[in-house]
């Protein structure tokens, strides 16, 4: 289901097209609203192509909230997988008492719904996995590693993003913008730190900037949709990306540094402590800014004296495409 500023379409190669429906996702919130409450057109649309096409099995492979007003009709016939990506909700700023009853209404409720209902939960966050398996017993919970966003468009990306036309060798944030990233983390420590004021940061991503900003001469806030063709542009040119979360389950973002082949500086969240031992990966303590700082300082001293390592094959062993379909074949096959 696809949005004005999210076509699929885009990350679905040409020649398998074909072989996915796409559908458009209700605009407006009475629209969307009525959606949640029962998607008449998405369950006929599941219907169809299930009996079509002999399908017997369905993986709900994000939150999926349409699907929970359905998804109890969905069980009695079909095999029913539902990827968690956050059991427990993340830190969020609420622009006003409407809109925190509109989020739990319209997003938590039908998330806690489809784990309740759905006997197959399935997660890429191995802390995650056990906190599953402790909270749900009697169902089976399965974990596989992230799958890569990487799509052809982006590796072949050819548009250069304007905002930042005449710049490179920066320190970059990448994603949506949410209170739960810890993005005035980041800008605070580039904002106070006058170690860091010759230094460059790109926030590249949509959202409500929920911090109080100001412009600054080193900052380029990028508050807009990333399209998958400007995403090589935007790494590439970038020396080192800074995820300052401050509560993670999973991120699919860390898929384009190993890629492009990126330093990488994180918080301490157990997901990306997941990932410790990789080279080119380091940790801050996520409960003190002085320690994002020292590790950007870190970062620089390596690169003036040439001792920045980046992992040269993580990419292929950690996002390969052969590693993630061995580990859904064996999910499904195992089950039956």
């Amino acid at each position: 289901m696809s949005a004005p500023d999210n076509d699929y379409r885009e990350s679905i190669l040409e020649k398998y097209r074909s072989r996915v429906i796409f559908m458009s996702t209700p605009q407006g919130k009475i629209q969307r609203a009525k959606n949640l409450i029962f998607p008449h057109a998405l369950y006929n649309q599941i219907k169809e192509a299930a009996t079509r096409f002999h399908i017997d099995t369905i993986h709900c492979l994000t939150e999926d909230p349409y699907i929970a007003a359905i998804v109890k009709k969905l069980k009695k016939r079909f095999e029913m997988f539902y990827t968690v990506h956050d059991l427990e909700k993340h830190e969020i700023h609420y622009r006003n008492r409407l809109h925190e009853y509109w989020f739990e209404w319209s997003h938590r409720m039908k998330v806690r719904k489809l784990m309740s209902v759905i006997d197959n939960l399935v997660t890429s966050s191995k802390v995650q996995c056990g906190q599953l398996c402790a909270r749900y017993p009697a169902k089976n919970i399965y974990y596989h590693p992230f799958p890569s966003l990487l799509t052809k468009t982006i590796v072949e990306g050819d548009r250069c993003v304007p905002e930042i036309k005449s710049e490179k060798s920066y320190f970059l944030f990448f994603g949506r913008i949410e209170k739960y990233k810890g993005i005035d983390l980041l800008y605070n420590v580039f904002k106070n730190s006058r170690d860091l004021q010759q230094e460059k940061l790109v926030i590249a991503g949509k959202g409500d900037v929920y911090f109080d900003y100001e412009p600054l001469a080193n900052v380029v806030l990028i508050n807009r949709f990333i399209h998958d063709n400007e995403i090589k542009d935007l790494f590439e040119k970038a020396k080192c990306v800074i995820f300052p979360y401050i509560s993670a389950t999973q991120s699919g973002v860390f898929s384009f540094c190993f890629y492009f082949k990126k330093k990488i500086i994180a918080s301490d969240v157990p997901f990306f402590r997941e990932f410790q031992g990789e080279t080119g990966l380091s940790f801050f303590d996520v409960t003190d800014p002085l320690s994002l700082e020292k590790e950007i300082r870190d970062f620089l001293g390596k690169e003036k004296n040439r001792q920045v390592e980046i992992g040269d094959h993580s990419y292929e062993r950690l996002y390969g495409q052969e590693t993630l379909k061995k580990s859904l074949l064996k999910l499904y096959i195992y089950k039956q």
